[in-house]
């Protein structure tokens, strides 16, 4: 049995919304209210979207999904949603 693949890369796109209050022109990629995280897993050649976030919510850096598998960068995700929603 093959080890699950790693994440070589990640992108997160923040959303419209923070990029015009920085006075950036949006990612074509962005989403109007959510931050997107995308990843490109090893011997893959296209990015995935993998999760989306509201800003004043959750953050995240790339650098905690890099060598991450799938399933544990949504285990990331849900466990930091969750400590959020305990909050």
């Amino acid at each position: 049995m093959s080890a699950a693949p790693r994440v070589r890369t990640c992108r997160i796109v923040p959303s419209a919304e923070t990029a015009r209050a920085r006075g950036q022109p949006p990612d074509p990629d962005a989403a109007v209210f959510e931050a997107r995280v995308f990843v490109r897993l090893a011997g893959e050649a296209a990015e995935r979207l993998c999760v989306s976030y509201y800003e004043d919510e959750l953050s995240f850096r790339a650098e905690e999904f890099v060598g991450l598998t799938w399933d544990e960068c949504l285990a990331l995700y849900h466990d930091r949603d969750a400590a959020y929603l305990r909050e």
